[in-house]
């Protein structure tokens, strides 16, 4: 056990002495040439990061650290101590991450045409609706599996421009992407957003009070 322990006094000491360790500890992108192109704060992200990882704020990335490290020193402080119990909860963690893989891939294997819609649809308003290539499909377009019924929420930009050409040509851009009559509900108050639906079929009969 003390040995562990100083084990672990030595490690942080060395992290310490480094560039590259403070910056791991205080939650810093390792390389720093890449300070410049990330604003992410410490409790606040950076949603032009390229990744998962340089979108998150400071704060985030320091929680990852430094519980990846403690878990590593609980483990070999568990195998002195109670390596029977030690292992029995490392085998319940690693069934719960294969569990949590496995229903991650089903979901993203049964939800691979929302993602292509997605797609589709955020090139087709791309120039519409002023997003940037830096954009995901799936933050800015929310839709799940039964889009054709429930709709297509886009959220739109600041800098969105309330021109009718643009409110006209959305409709039109999104029934040839999505195939179909679509119809489009602004709303324009607040943060910008576009709600779109299918177009209501005609019904088969009108009356003359219809």
């Amino acid at each position: 056990m003390i040995i562990v322990l100083l084990a672990a006094l030595i490690t942080i000491t060395l992290t310490l002495r480094t560039k590259t360790g403070r910056r791991f500890i205080t939650g810093q992108l390792l390389d720093p040439n890449l300070d410049q192109f990330n604003r992410s704060t410490f409790f606040t992200g950076d949603p032009t990061g390229v990744s998962p990882w340089t979108r998150a704020p400071v704060i985030h990335r320091i929680a990852v650290r430094l519980g990846a490290v403690l878990l590593l020193f609980l483990y070999i402080i568990g195998l002195f101590v109670a390596p029977v119990v030690d292992l029995a909860v490392c085998a319940t963690i690693l069934a719960i991450l294969l569990s949590w893989a496995a229903w991650q891939g089903w979901h993203w294997f049964t939800s691979r045409d929302t993602r292509r819609m997605k797609r589709n649809l955020f090139d087709g308003l791309k120039h519409t609706t002023g997003w940037d290539d830096v954009e995901r499909p799936g933050d800015v377009i929310l839709a799940t599996k039964d889009y054709q019924t429930t709709g297509v929420t886009c959220l739109l930009p600041g800098t969105f421009q309330r021109l009718d050409t643009t409110l006209e040509n959305t409709a039109i851009i999104a029934s040839r992407t999505l195939g179909g009559e679509w119809e489009a509900h602004w709303d324009l108050t607040g943060e910008p957003t576009v709600i779109l639906r299918h177009a209501p079929e005609p019904p088969d009969q009108l009356t003359w009070d219809e």
